[in-house]
């Protein structure tokens, strides 16, 4: 009699503003199919998380499909406590969510088997772009090489779309499915001179899909600034605002 009394004082209760920003969130994952981080709570933090993605938000929780990588495979366990973390809109945002139980259904006639989650009760902006960010793909296409750390992937080619001092987000062909936010790679970046080369090692922040379906879009943040980054940027928007001036 106390759950369900619990229950209905729950449904009557009015939504908070937390709890809106917290739908919004899981929404607009939803909407462009954005990776979602469960880290493992219990552990040092040196395995790497499961990846997944959010399916639907519903009123109570969110359905998940079933998630790859992870230290221990891909079955979740009903109770289980995690980390949340997903990228969208102004940062990365961090919760903890736990397992509800399986989910089963069909959607548009196909069986579709996932997990339910709990919605968590706020999400923390945990990370903003520290530094000036510019689009450099139109300018120059700066050409990038991926080599993922501890992996049989092949290096990976693309083509440089915005860049900071602190990251880059590359632009490629989408036949790497292994790809996973938490990796670790180090980037051959080329530029003209009198940059040229620039080797980092870096984090892969996310991985999403591009406009066109054939290519994908790989977040990198780098183990550390680059000054000499810093100056190329610094060149480049001195040239568009001469160019602005000059139009």
């Amino acid at each position: 009699m106390t759950r369900w009394i619990n229950r209905v004082v729950d449904a009557l209760r009015p939504e908070s503003d937390s709890e809106r920003e917290v739908r919004a969130v899981l929404q607009q994952a939803v909407n462009r199919r954005l990776p979602l981080e469960l880290i493992v709570t219990t552990r040092d933090g040196s395995d790497p998380p499961y990846v997944t993605t959010i399916i639907r938000v519903r009123k109570d929780d969110f359905v998940i499909a079933v998630p790859h990588g992870g230290p221990i495979g891909t079955t979740l366990y009903d109770g289980q406590v995690f980390t949340m973390a997903l990228s969208a809109g102004r940062g990365r945002h961090v919760g903890t969510t736990r397992v509800l139980g399986r989910h089963k259904s069909t959607d548009g006639g196909r069986p579709f088997i996932g997990y339910a989650m709990a919605i968590p009760a706020a999400l923390d902006l945990r990370e903003r772009r520290e530094f000036h960010r510019i689009s450099v793909g139109f300018d120059i296409a700066p050409a990038a090489t991926l080599h993922v750390t501890n992996s049989d992937l092949g290096p990976i080619e693309g083509i440089i779309q915005d860049l900071s001092m602190g990251g880059a987000l590359i632009r490629c062909a989408a036949r790497y499915p292994r790809l996973a936010p938490g990796m670790q790679v180090c980037a051959r970046l080329s530029f003209p001179d009198p940059i040229g080369q620039v080797l980092e090692l870096a984090e892969i922040a996310h991985v999403s899909p591009a406009k066109q379906s054939e290519q994908m879009l790989v977040g990198l943040r780098f183990a550390r600034p680059n000054e000499k980054l810093g100056t190329l940027l610094r060149t480049f928007d001195l040239r568009r605002a001469t160019r602005r001036h000059s139009a």
